[in-house]
């Protein structure tokens, strides 16, 4: 078969005319080709381009597809390739003679055809199809059209979606466009090159990879993306200059009650230098403080136009909406007016308090909307409670929406009243007045109450009471006087102008409550209630007694206490450190030995002693104070009763490998107390390594751990004994399984017999083996089969499961003849060879196909 230069290299209509040899006719002859001779023959075929694969072709240099090498295979069916040939062919290759021998065995033997246009990437265009052998002198038979259709980048593209679909970009701004790839049942295709064009590139440019330019022009283009197939679709892009200016249309200079919503909405224009509007621009609207907008953010129309709703603010008076574009800005003013009488509230006058037919200073109120804002020309009503005199019952309210009335106290001592309404409006001002009386009638604690103070010292402020008449009036140099608990203070004192008298108090030597009364003539009286607190640290004392105790565990709490130099307990948080006073068996205190005291104590929970004895006492001090010593208590040695695992327990490692986690075992006494010192011996089975191999003790935790435990060499489950003298032993779990591949092993080994050329009747399963001989795996481990003598066909490269560790070989066959082994290797292990392959000879024939390029 002869393909002209221009059909590899253009891929054009020239591949419609490719013919095949036109070798004379003869009778099948016999030649050595074969392994025992065979039969010389031909075959004819043309590969022929679709239009379609014709039409990708004039445009795949857009989308920087090429190829540069040719497939041709020859295959008897089902799946005997007979003749595999690949070579280099580039547009400016001369024509090409191909010749091709292949084994046949008959004259007219059907062979499948594929012919693949090739690049680095993958196929480009690819053909198939049959063609039919016959003898070089016999006449050649019609040529067999093999089809040639494009299979490269894209070839099952049935649609594509470009985005952005609609969008508008600003004059030398850019773009990124997008386009997503569907084959027929809508699924996504990946990486599919595309070419990207515009319709006009006065206003805008693009690249391959979608990026859009814009220029100095403001118009409107069709941004286009194509495969190589032919697929399109298509997205609309307006170019706009940058905003210049920001400006109110309409909506401005209205007016309204707070907190309502104008008649008409705000219309903001932005323009470019050029005076046209610019569309898509993003604008923030502000309201004034207690105001709102329909919608914050809006952007332009086509006419570079937003429009929102106000709603006004809740300050009475002018008020301004900003809009905001950028760098660029504007105000929208409004003016807002108050809303309906929503309050009531005093200004002045009120709590005031003179004698009978004083007239009193101006009552003063105003009135306010919702918001707080005055309300205007507003009636007030004025109603009195009492013997007094209004001078007007009705006022109205000013521009600052005040209004303003007189009133003269009444001839009764007490409290008087008036009260100012407003019509709708459900709250009321309410004034109180006193009017002065007479003589003492009570006395009433002002200052100085609750105080609190070291013992023995004076308090910080003084007591002070009032003494006032019925009417709740001052009286003045009325004696007042005092009594003490727990503390000392002056007899008497005098009150003043404004009815009050006052007195020192110096506590007493108690820590705890202290207190004070003052009285006046006719019983009535008034207490002070003080706290005298601990003076500073002077002493210790054992607060909580220890008591007696087990060699090596914590001892009950042990309490020390802070007291100052009347025996006080205070709140201190100064350090105590206890110590071992008498100590009859020379033994050693361990623990948190230095405690902070709270509150004034100092707890010590886990004091250990490690020795027994009797008699023991402790002693506590800190700086500064006296120390103490404890009460007399024993200490016994604690029994060994109980062995646990603490770690290591159901762990899995490599065979002939450490575990993780180092075991450790625990020895208690029958409280559950750690016991020290205790024997403990960890026997491996199954040739595990501890180390040390040698007994352990256990520390003052009662605790005993290994530095390692080193498994046996087979995978499976291993135990560890750990035992101590008198005590029941435990055992810790352990699962082996293989290691690391150090090693290949055949799990199959292949046929003893087999024939020339044919499949292996048993393939070979080569195992992966760990240092000890386990089956073990791991991934992407290619094993690869190589045969000692001979020609080896078939699959030689196979990669381990990486769950089982087995490499299984399928189509292995060999040629040759004689005895034969099969070395199987792989990276990093060892290899292995299999059992002795006796081949025998097989009858076969060849036929030689003249292919023409």
């Amino acid at each position: 078969m002869r393909l002209p230069l221009r059909v590899l290299s253009t891929l054009l209509i020239a591949a419609g005319v490719a013919t095949c040899s036109d070798t004379p006719p003869a009778a099948v002859k016999h030649s050595s080709l074969g392994p025992s001779g065979g039969a010389l023959g031909r075959v004819a075929f043309v590969p022929v381009f679709s239009a379609s694969a014709l039409q990708t072709a004039q445009h795949l240099v857009d989308f920087g597809i090429h190829y540069d090498h040719v497939r041709v295979t020859l295959t008897r069916p089902p799946s005997d390739v007979v003749r595999d040939t690949t070579i280099a062919f580039t547009p400016t290759s001369p024509d090409i003679t191909l010749n091709l021998t292949v084994e046949v065995r008959s004259s007219d033997e059907v062979f499948e055809v594929g012919i693949d246009y090739l690049n680095t990437a993958g196929v480009v265009f690819h053909g198939h199809g049959r063609v039919r052998s016959h003898a070089p002198e016999q006449p050649s038979p019609q040529q067999e059209q093999i089809s040639v259709e494009y299979v490269g980048p894209g070839a099952n593209v049935a649609r594509i979606d470009v985005s952005p679909k609609t969008s508008a970009v600003r004059t030398d701004g850019t773009l990124q466009f997008v386009a997503a790839a569907f084959d027929a049942n809508n699924n996504a295709v990946a990486a599919v090159p595309l070419s990207w064009t515009t319709s006009d590139p006065s206003i805008a440019t693009i690249t391959g990879a979608g990026i859009l330019q814009a220029l100095e022009r403001r118009g409107t283009v069709v941004v286009t993306a194509s495969t190589p197939t032919g697929i399109t679709d298509r997205a609309t892009l307006v170019v706009v200059p940058p905003p210049s200016t920001i400006s109110v249309v309409s909506g401005g200079g209205q007016t309204g009650v707070v907190a309502t919503a104008l008649g008409s909405p705000a219309v903001v224009q932005v323009n470019a230098a050029d005076g046209v509007g610019v569309p898509g621009v993003n604008i923030v609207l502000a309201p004034p403080t207690g105001g709102g907008v329909a919608v914050t953010t809006l952007t332009t129309d086509a006419n570079g136009r937003v429009s929102a709703g106000l709603t006004l603010g809740t300050v009475a008076g002018a008020q301004a909406f900003a809009a905001t574009a950028g760098n660029l800005s504007t105000l929208i003013p409004e003016t807002a007016v108050a809303g309906a009488p929503a309050g009531i509230e005093i200004i002045s006058g009120n709590g005031q308090t003179d004698s009978i037919h004083k007239e009193l200073a101006p009552l003063v109120v105003r009135v306010t909307d919702q918001f707080g804002n005055p309300v205007s020309g507003v009636a007030v009503s004025w109603t009195r409670s009492g013997a007094g005199f209004l001078e007007a019952v009705s006022s109205t309210t000013a521009a600052d929406g005040r209004a303003t009335t007189m009133y003269t106290l009444g001839n009764a001592v007490g409290t008087e009243g008036v009260t100012a309404s407003v019509g709708g409006v459900t709250s009321h001002a309410v004034f109180s007045f006193q009017v002065v009386a007479g003589a003492p009638a009570s006395i009433v604690l002002v200052s100085g109450n609750a105080q609190a103070a070291r013992i023995g010292a004076t308090l910080a402020a003084p007591l002070v009471v009032k003494v006032t008449d019925e009417a709740g009036n001052p009286v003045s140099s009325i004696t007042v006087h005092w009594s003490a608990t727990n503390a000392s203070t002056a007899p008497t004192s005098l009150t003043d102008f404004a009815g009050r008298a006052s007195a020192n108090l110096t506590l007493g030597t108690v820590a705890g409550p202290a207190s004070a009364t003052a009285s006046i003539t006719g019983g009535r009286h008034v207490t002070f209630s003080a706290t005298a607190q601990p003076g500073p640290v002077a002493a210790l004392a054992f607060s909580t007694q220890p008591s007696n105790a087990v060699t090596g565990a914590a001892m009950s709490t042990v309490r020390v206490a802070l007291l100052d130099a009347k025996g006080n307990q205070t709140a201190a948080t100064n350090a105590v450190t206890i110590s071992l006073a008498n100590n009859p068996s020379g033994a050693t205190l361990s623990g948190s030995l230095v405690r902070t005291a709270v509150n004034g104590v100092a707890s010590f929970n886990d004091l250990k002693i490690d020795k027994a004895g009797n008699a023991y006492t402790l002693d506590a001090s800190s700086a500064g104070a006296t120390s103490s010593t404890s009460s007399a208590f024993n200490v016994t040695d604690a029994v060994a009763s109980k062995l646990t695992i603490v770690a290591g327990d159901d762990q899995r490692a490599a065979a002939g490998s450490p575990v993780p986690v180092a075991p450790s075992v625990k020895v208690t006494d029958d409280a559950g107390n750690p016991v020290a010192g205790a024997s403990v011996t960890f026997s491996p089975s199954d040739a595990g390594v501890v180390i040390p191999s040698t007994p352990l003790l256990t520390d003052a935790s009662g605790i005993a751990t290994l530095t390692s435990w080193t498994l046996g060499g087979h995978s499976g489950p291993q135990t560890l004994l750990v035992s101590s003298a008198g005590l029941p032993s435990v055992s810790l779990r352990a699962g082996a399984f293989g290691g690391p591949p150090a090693m290949l092993g055949m799990a199959t080994q292949p046929s003893a017999t087999a024939q020339s050329g044919a499949l292996l009747d048993r393939q070979p399963v080569v195992q992966l083996l760990d240092h000890f001989g386990n089956s073990t795996a791991t991934s992407n481990l290619t094993i690869t089969v190589a045969v000692s003598a001979g020609t080896l066909l078939g699959t030689t490269s196979v990669v381990a499961d990486p769950v089982t560790g087995l490499a299984t070989f399928t189509d292995l066959k060999i040629v040759g003849s004689g005895d034969v082994t099969l070395t199987f290797t792989a990276q990093g292990v060892q290899s292995v060879t299999s059992s002795s392959i006796t081949i025998s000879a097989a009858q076969t024939t060849t036929e030689t196909s003249n292919v023409r390029f």
